[in-house]
């Protein structure tokens, strides 16, 4: 899943230039932007906190299909669309 993923230069330039905007609007166009500025604590937290969705990610991609499976079904979807609900209405009337 990982693999050559820093091999890819415009994926890195996306995230090189993403992580450089955002701390620099944060630090130094607060007002502008109307943030305060973050410690090295709150970046370093922040950081992690958006890393937990790669983790998580990557332990659903490893959970064997047969252990999924045996999940029992909370939701069914054929009964849980209203066709008399306006917003089902017009999607079902879409496909």
């Amino acid at each position: 899943m990982f693999s050559n993923l820093f091999s890819n230069w415009l994926f890195l330039a996306v995230i090189i230039l993403t992580s450089a905007l955002t701390i620099l609007f944060v630090e130094h166009a607060g007002e502008m932007m109307r943030v305060a500025p973050l410690s090295a604590e709150k970046h370093a937290s922040c950081i992690v906190t958006g890393a937990t969705v790669l983790i998580i990610a990557t332990i659903f991609k490893l959970t064997p299909a047969h252990w999924v499976d045996k999940l029992p079904m909370v939701i069914d979807e054929n009964k849980a669309i209203d066709p008399k609900d306006p917003i089902m209405a017009q999607y079902l009337a879409q496909s």
